[in-house]
């Protein structure tokens, strides 16, 4: 049966999350209509607090096997169905709950509060749920708690909740009851206090994990890609239950120095367990998502040196409770798979286990283990003892085992880079570049060598680029070492001007890059080339052209243009172009393009660039003119043309029988003209014009009698 209630002035005082989705609870009616489950006795897990203590023990597990919807009663409320059942534990301070079913649908929103509402977390909706299923609350204070999950209308339900553990706070855990003294022991400083100030970030890496009804310390752990993979060491003997159900508390530390509780609304729920090794007491965990940006997570450098580190220093959740910092000038002992010591400033004891120890450059060194001393449970019992303390060694836990699963190389350095320590980090690597020279106002000259300087913290190679008024010229390099330096010739066939600058880019990311400040000043003479034409043979249908050119030429291009449009371009040949191996062709509209395959270049100096054929379309006079060249200098630049005047192009006048062209016809000629019929193909356009003496179009017998009866007159 379902009641539908529409009350709407109640207010919920406070939200507390644990990555969860915003909103507030839909029911706002009489809670005590909801069924109730309560703990049993019978259900509770036994555990000899005083024989096995191994961590900070906080509250008692209930193990359950409780279906939510079947427990559940429903009721209607604007915009669907509220599912609503009450978890009940007398005397508890807080309330969790693990899940080993956890599943929501599309839309569906789940809310944990207090009967008295004055606390909630959520909303959990299906961004929440995971592959393996599981899930776990933080903790919510009080002895009684409600457990909501609303589902719109228009949604097809395939919700499935399964609780399986209660766990029942008996300590106060996060103080939820200002009264309640959790803080057994003194002698630990306050990480908001002055001491602390310089450990802001290793601070910012310390969280506090629960397990079940355990507590540890633990911390955010870097690894050489710097990819924020969100892996946290903590002890091999805090391992209890599945990792999937842990909470981790960010930033539960107190805002004053003298403080005693902190805030609890930074937490997270589930991780993976990626590598252990029981020896040197470490297990690696991997957070099942990333911690928000306003948790300010830190993720701590470490070192796998195997000296005796000094100024050595802890930050832990002493018996649970907020954040702490402990120091020592004592010697530290490596006593094969731990460090051993004692503390000056502070104690660790229960609730520590698994906090990082810190070494003078702050770089971890492995997590909280064990102290020498018996467990105790009396109002400073612990800071008015002196005893050792063992840490886990990380340099041992690095290759402890044979595989993955039970080291952490594997997993803080994948690519087996042979680092021996890193940094922390809050975002990861980021790549930097900044070029310092040139960066504005320098003045280099052409000829000369300068130093491209710049700094970046890259592995990859970088380019480096030239850029005029914004627009590329030329690749410097297009790969050099990252090392932060490069020496360049400054080219000659460059512009000279003031509007330059150096790009300078990761050859592997090319986002990631820096220019010039400002623009810089490149001086010296400007290097050009001249073309022209020489030696036009009409005869032979050809001429030259000669070129002057201040520095090296890689490669060119011209038009070569007649107007009137009478000549055919065949090809071009010889020259300082076919003494430099170049590979020239044209086309008979005019062009002629040329390059080298094998690198080599046309020196500066005064040259016979090439000799063009060409052919007659027909016989009459026309301009021959060079336009449209491109010129390359060995350094790709577009070099500055000037053309020589064009000339005029006048075919010679034809006489039959004069096949030589020297004004005569003669005996001379009847030699030419027998060497052509007798080899063929001797003649060019215009000789055969003057041979075909008969103007049939052939070249034959005839002609040359023809030829003969010419020059004796018949």
């Amino acid at each position: 049966m379902k009641s539908i209630f529409f009350i709407t002035f109640f207010m919920f005082s406070q939200s507390f999350t644990q990555i969860s989705h915003g909103g507030k609870p839909h029911f706002l009616g009489d809670l005590n209509t909801i069924p109730s489950i309560k703990t049993k006795s019978v259900d509770k897990l036994q555990i000899d607090r005083n024989n096995l203590p191994k961590y900070f023990i906080y509250g008692d597990e209930y193990v359950v096997d409780i279906n939510f919807f079947e427990e559940a009663i429903s009721y209607s409320v604007i915009g669907g169905d509220v599912y609503l059942l009450k978890i009940k534990s007398d005397g508890a301070e807080a309330i969790g709950l693990e899940m080993d079913t956890f599943y929501l649908s599309q839309e569906v929103e789940m809310f944990v509060y207090s009967l008295d509402r004055k606390m909630a977390i959520g909303s959990f909706n299906s961004r929440n749920n995971k592959i393996h299923n599981k899930f776990s609350t933080s903790l919510v204070k009080g002895d009684e708690i409600v457990i909501e999950i609303f589902i719109p209308f228009n949604v097809v339900n395939d919700s499935h909740i399964q609780i399986s553990k209660i766990i029942h706070d008996f300590t106060d855990l996060l103080k939820f009851n200002e009264s309640f003294q959790n803080d057994r022991n003194s002698c630990n400083t306050n990480v908001a206090c002055s001491e602390a100030e310089q450990f802001e970030d290793q601070i910012n890496s310390v969280v506090l994990m629960t397990m079940g009804g355990g507590t540890c310390s633990a911390s955010l752990i870097n690894n050489v890609e710097e990819d924020l993979t969100p892996y946290v060491l903590t002890a091999e003997h805090c391992l209890s239950g599945n990792a999937n159900n842990y909470n981790f508390y960010f930033k539960y530390q107190s805002s004053t120095c003298n403080g005693s509780s902190g805030s609890y609304q930074y937490s997270m729920t589930g991780a993976t367990l990626r590598a252990v090794g029981e020896a040197p007491d470490f297990a690696l965990l991997e957070l099942n998502n990333n911690p928000p940006s306003s948790y300010d997570a830190f993720y701590n450098g470490w070192s796998k040196s195997s000296s005796s580190p000094n100024n050595v220093y802890g930050i832990h959740h002493a018996g649970g409770g907020i954040k702490k910092i402990s120091f020592t000038q004592d010697n530290i002992q490596g006593q094969y798979n731990f460090w051993v010591f004692q503390y000056d400033d502070g104690r660790i004891y229960p609730g520590s286990s698994g906090s990082p120890l810190f070494d003078q450059n702050n770089r971890t060194i492995g997590p909280s283990s064990h102290m020498y001393t018996d467990y105790c449970y009396s109002f400073n019992c612990y800071c008015d003892q002196q005893y050792d303390v063992g840490y886990g060694r990380l340099n041992r836990a690095w290759d402890y085992g044979s595989n993955s699963s039970t080291r952490l190389k594997d997993w803080l350095d994948p690519e087996n880079s042979g680092l021996y320590y890193i940094d922390g980090t809050y975002d990861g690597f980021n790549p930097e570049m900044s070029l310092s020279s040139p960066n504005g106002l320098e003045v280099w000259d052409m000829g000369q060598s300068y130093d491209i300087i710049w700094t970046d913290n890259l592995e990859d190679n970088v380019s480096i680029k030239l850029y005029k008024n914004g627009t590329y010229i030329l690749t410097i390099s297009s790969s050099t070492q990252s090392d932060g330096f490069f020496q360049w010739n400054v080219p000659l066939s460059l512009i000279p001007g003031n509007d330059y600058k150096i790009k300078l880019s990761s050859v592997s990311d090319a986002s990631i890059y820096d220019y010039s400040d400002q623009n810089f000043s490149i001086d010296g003479e400007l290097g050009e080339v001249i073309i022209g034409y020489d030696n036009i043979n009409l005869e032979m249908e050809t001429f030259d052209i000669i070129i002057q050119n201040t520095i090296n030429i890689a490669g060119f291009q011209f038009d070569i243009i007649d107007s009137p449009d009478v000549i055919n371009l065949i090809n071009a040949d010889g020259g300082i172009a076919s003494e430099s191996d170049f590979l020239i062709s044209t086309n008979e509209s005019g062009t002629v393009l040329a390059f080298s395959l094998t690198g080599s270049s046309i020196p500066s100096g005064q040259h016979l660039l090439t000799t063009v054929s060409f052919s007659f379309q027909n016989y009459n006079e026309t301009e021959l003119c060079l336009d449209n060249g491109i010129f390359s200098s060995v350094d790709g630049l577009s070099l500055p043309i000037n053309y020589q005047d064009c000339v005029n192009l006048e075919p010679l006048l034809i006489v039959l029988g004069d096949i030589n062209f020297d004004g005569e016809i003669d005996v001379l000629d009847i030699i030419e003209l027998v060497n052509e019929i007798l080899y063929i193909g001797q003649f060019n356009n215009l000789e055969l014009l003057a041979a075909d003496i008969n103007s049939d179009l052939i070249i034959s017998i005839l002609d040359i009698i023809a030829l003969n009866n010419i020059i004796l007159g018949l």
